[in-house]
């Protein structure tokens, strides 16, 4: 209690100013009335200020209130933040909270009356919110009812008194223009004198939401890339890209995502400590199964929900080679009798080692003409090869392949480069034979 006695004493040095008069405190200003095309995203609601048998001290919930979505929580049957349920009242000071944790996906109200009340709603992300608004209303005079020293992410905002019983929605003020969306906690207490009424009569409002978007456009996305490429088949591959929204309303950028051939878009991280800024490079690995060219795609969303365009880029997923086995050598030029057949030996592997044993694997060997001292040609000339008799392609077991690669008779005295084609559309090496 000593403690929170410091901190009213603080609170109300601070709270000097009239509470129709604005009041400006670094970035936070006050205004009196309220903007109508405000969107209002979550509420806290204090009423019933008797604390008779009538439910609901407390509603909470999305949108305005009382009567979007909510709960409810009464002095008289609802729960104390200690879990035990005793008869409740409004005490002439309150102390009262209202917390949005986007984390957490919760708003929360916290009340300390007669005993510490505790309520919280499952609200979702609540996106951007830039705006809060204040509503008191004293529509019987009797008494008085003030929000006073109230605190908004630790800035004093002032005291909100009700007016004398003439306004039928209450005294309204708001505060826009700052960033709330990572969050936001606001206290203050709320002052009883006089005779209260039950149920609507009187009441404490508190709403939380987006007043238009100065940043309408969304970031663009650039510098895909993906490595490894090629990537190996049952491995993975790490996208990386640059979101930029300095040109498109300047704003942070809030999320990124990638899609791998179409499939549901999946969450990418910021290669920095977080995302906190209007240009992030952003980062996400995944693994990789599909043989051939992949497409992944990259998109981002800023802190205004504007989501942009996605960028694309495309790598191949293929097997791990080894090879070529003896007789062939790869690192020098072999010497072959035209007409005569080669026995042509590989391995295929995927990413872990793992043997690949799929005939569709192989999609052809191939051979086009070298001059024999340059030993350039061009590959698009290229012939597809055949075996040997019936052999056709072996698999040795293992990973292990073999194709007898029938050399026809009219390659004598020529020199040609060999090499073999995967479904992959990936190629092993390419080795020079000369023919005699």
């Amino acid at each position: 209690m000593n403690g929170k006695r410091v901190l009213l004493l603080t609170l109300l040095a601070a709270a000097a100013l009239l509470p129709w008069q604005s009041l400006a405190l670094a970035a936070v200003s006050v205004e009196s009335g309220y903007d109508p095309a405000a969107e209002l995203k979550a509420a806290v609601m204090f009423r019933n200020f008797n604390s008779s048998m009538e439910p609901a001290e407390i509603f909470l919930g999305k949108g305005g209130l009382p009567y979007d979505g909510r709960i409810e929580h009464n002095f008289y049957e609802g729960l104390t933040c200690s879990g035990s349920n005793p008869i409740g009242a409004w005490q002439p000071t309150n102390h009262v909270r209202f917390v949005y944790d986007p984390t957490a996906e919760t708003i929360r109200t916290e009340v300390q009356a007669s005993h510490a009340y505790c309520v919280q709603y499952s609200a979702g992300n609540l996106g951007v919110l830039n705006y809060v608004m204040f509503t008191v209303a004293r529509r019987m005079p009797a008494g008085t009812l003030t929000l006073r020293n109230v605190v908004l992410n630790g800035e004093p905002l002032g005291d909100f008194m009700g007016g004398a019983g003439t306004d039928a929605t209450g005294k309204k003020w708001y505060v826009s223009g700052l960033d709330l969306s990572d969050g936001f906690v606001i206290e203050g207490d709320l002052v009883l004198t006089g005779f209260q009424p039950g149920g609507e009569t009187n009441f404490v409002e508190i709403a939380a939401g987006v007043v238009g978007s100065p940043d309408i456009e969304a970031p663009i996305t650039r510098s895909v890339a993906v490595s490894p490429d090629p990537a190996y088949v049952n491995g993975e591959a790490t996208v990386t890209a640059i979101l930029d929204d300095t040109n498109t309303g300047d704003s942070a950028i809030a999320t990124a995502e990638y899609s791998l051939n179409g499939a549901a878009w999946m969450p990418m991280a910021s290669s920095d400590s977080g995302f906190d800024a209007s240009q992030e490079e952003v980062t996400a690995t995944f693994p990789v199964s599909k043989i051939g060219v992949n497409t992944v795609c990259v998109r981002g969303t800023d802190a205004y929900e504007n989501t942009g365009n996605p960028t694309c880029a495309t790598f191949v997923v293929g097997y791990t080679f080894d090879g070529f086995f003896s007789p062939i050598e790869s690192d020098t030029i072999n010497h072959a009798k035209a007409g005569q057949a080669v026995p042509t030996k590989w391995r295929l592997t995927d990413a872990n080692g793992a043997p690949i044993a799929n005939p569709g694997s192989f999609a052809g060997l191939h051979s086009y003409a070298v001059d024999c001292q340059t030993l350039t040609g061009d590959p698009a000339a290229a012939a597809d090869e055949v075996a040997a008799g019936h052999s056709g392609l072996q698999y040795l077991g293992d990973g292990y392949w073999q194709f007898n690669w029938k050399t026809p008779k009219q390659y004598r005295g020529s020199c040609r480069a060999m090499y073999v084609e995967f479904d992959s559309t990936l190629t092993s090496p390419v080795v020079i034979f000369e023919f005699r």
